[in-house]
């Protein structure tokens, strides 16, 4: 950015996306780790980060290296839950992403995903030590509507019109930037895992127990069984028939639950 101007540089290439998602809405994740684009509930719902198409005033939520890093990414096996390894100059990390869902139903096929309305974010710490910081910036409806963020116990609560995102992070001392923003500092050494947790409510209430976040591994093992088992129904072994099934994944994550129509793109109108 020069002089409140912004330039090509300031975006990254839709290629360097990633997805994750409840079958309900989707996540765009960068390979530095910031999730640019996230519309609470519905996938055409009023997006609440959308440093996507406006990298000054759209809001953005990173966990990543605070200084020079090399990036590795890949889905979880026959899943739709993304892990991102991290290498720096003192160590590796991995940063794993999903939106926990569950199977209403059993022996349901179709409409049967239930969501948590979050986005869990689970830090490891792989080899030596790496410092990470950590960028809360929700903006609710497109950044049009002015979005209160309050720094609580345990990590902070945003709000805007009726609607609440409750940034779960503890042990994470965060600092307001001044720009709406707020920034901590993790430093994750071998061995250690952190849960960050994104969960959007309609109450208060909701979103203050929302910064104690329960049964983190729970939904991460549910949700990787859940992707397996549906994943196992593919019956295709022609070739190509990894891409075949990250294909059929992707369709899936883009299908709406309620309705079973598939959207054109996670991102709404672009393209």
């Amino acid at each position: 950015m020069e002089n409140g101007t912004e330039s090509i540089a300031d975006y990254l290439p839709i290629g360097d996306y990633a997805i994750v998602g409840d079958c309900h809405t989707i996540a765009l994740i960068a390979r530095d780790g910031s999730i640019d684009w996230f519309c609470p509930e519905r996938f055409d719902g009023p997006a609440v980060f959308c440093r996507l198409l406006d990298a000054g005033k759209g809001g953005t939520f990173r966990v990543g290296p605070a200084g020079r890093f090399s990036t590795e990414r890949r889905y979880k096996d026959a899943t739709n839950v993304l892990e991102t390894t991290f290498t720096t100059a003192t160590g590796r990390a991995r940063l794993t992403d999903l939106m926990p869902i569950y199977q209403r139903t059993r022996g349901e096929r179709g409409y049967d995903v239930g969501t948590f309305h979050r986005i869990i974010r689970l830090v490891e710490g792989l080899d030596g030590d790496v410092d990470l910081e950590i960028s809360f910036k929700p903006t609710f409806g497109y950044a049009l509507t002015e979005t209160g963020v309050q720094r609580a116990p345990g990590g902070a609560v945003a709000q805007a019109d009726g609607q609440f995102l409750t940034l779960a992070c503890p042990g994470v001392e965060l600092e307001p930037d001044g720009s709406g923003a707020l920034h901590g500092r993790l430093c994750i050494g071998q061995g250690e895992r952190r849960w960050i947790v994104v969960s959007h409510a309609h109450d208060e209430r909701a979103a203050r127990e929302a910064l104690a976040p329960t049964r983190c591994q729970e939904l991460l093992e549910d949700t990787v069984d859940y992707w397996q088992t549906w994943a196992a129904f593919c019956t295709y072994q022609g070739p190509y028939r990894a891409e075949v099934l990250r294909g059929a994944l992707t369709l899936k994550l883009l299908t709406y639950e309620p309705t079973g129509a598939l959207v054109a793109a996670p991102t709404t109108s672009l393209p």
